[in-house]
This record gives structure tokens, C-alpha cells and sequence, in this order.
């Protein structure tokens, strides 16, 4: 069972502000340990080959980032 997110894809060819590829992806959860680390894949329908693409991060950290920013998480 996975848990399907929909979110924005940006990609680009280079440093400039040119986009190459902008499109709706579906973001599946694959995998959440208790350590609090989270893997999401997607598939790209639009970038050259259709990539399978993994992404593993904290979530904990994340959310203490993002928090930060926003101004709600002072040290």
C-alpha cells in the first residue's frame, strides 16, 4: 500500500531562469522508518527517458527547517 501525493515538477537545463520541463507529478511514498527518514518517488512523463526518480530525506529535519524559515522555530 502507498500513499500517493500530487505535486509541482521544475526542471531546467542549466543555471539560467529557462525551464525545461514543467509538469504534474504523482509522489509516492515508498518508504518512512521510525527514524523519522522518508523515501517519495516519481516518475517523470517529460524529461528525456521518463526517469524513475528516488528522493530520501528527515523529516524531522525538514519540518525544523521549514519552521525557520517561516520564523515559528527559534533556537
Amino acid at each position: 500500500m502507498s500513499e500517493l501525493i500530487v505535486a509541482q515538477l521544475m526542471a531546467f537545463r542549466g543555471q539560467g531562469e529557462e525551464a525545461g520541463v514543467e509538469e504534474s507529478v504523482l509522489l509516492e511514498v515508498v518508504d518512512f522508518s521510525k527514524n523519522g527518514d522518508i523515501e517519495i518517488a516519481f516518475t517523470s512523463q517529460k524529461l528525456i527517458g521518463k526517469p524513475r526518480v528516488y528522493l530520501t530525506l528527515s523529516s524531522p529535519e525538514l519540518v525544523a527547517k521549514g519552521m525557520a524559515l517561516v520564523g515559528t522555530n527559534t533556537p
